[in-house]
């Protein structure tokens, strides 16, 4: 909406936006946010977006033979957090929708060489159907200090593949 709004906002204060730069707004402001494909060694689904601000970016996987079952995540990027190979820290995954919001903890370790932060364990049934329906993803640390926020746009797609394939 945000972006329907910003666009709406250019046209009426300048002439200079075409139709067409109005059309490819429009269409970035639909296309999903949350990316899911089929991964064919292991067998499995890895979905992937990036923040809504900042460099952070989050995946996610679900294999059927080398994982155990569930969503895994990896937090990659975040700002402001130590960059301590093998360091634990808990993180508090909150959903937001229609629903209000639910909140999920899960253990994640730090692992230098790829700047990032995967679960120590699969994240939940019910984080999956939160997330599944949800529309805002924020990642705080134990203090509830804000690390990074995702627009859940794309994430009942994502989901589904995963349920279908996965078997979650």
């Amino acid at each position: 909406m945000a972006l329907l709004f910003l666009a709406g906002s250019a046209m009426a204060m300048t002439d200079r936006v075409s139709a067409a730069e109005t059309r490819f707004v429009l269409a970035q402001a639909a296309s999903p946010v949350w990316t899911a494909k089929i991964d064919t060694n292991p067998h499995g689904v890895s979905i992937e977006a990036r923040a809504i601000a900042g460099p952070a970016r989050l995946s996610g996987a679900c294999a059927t033979a080398l994982l155990s079952p569930g969503l895994w995540m990896t937090l990659l990027n975040p700002p402001g957090l130590p960059r301590v190979d093998g360091r634990r820290m808990t993180m508090v995954f909150a959903v937001t929708g229609g629903f209000g919001t639910q909140t999920f903890k899960t253990r994640m370790k730090y692992e230098a060489p790829g700047d990032s932060w995967p679960s120590e364990q699969p994240l939940s049934p019910e984080f999956l159907n939160a997330f599944e329906t949800g529309g805002l993803l924020t990642i705080s640390d134990r203090a509830g200090r804000k690390l990074a926020e995702f627009n859940l746009r794309g994430a009942e797609e994502a989901a589904q593949l995963m349920r279908r394939v996965c078997r979650l």
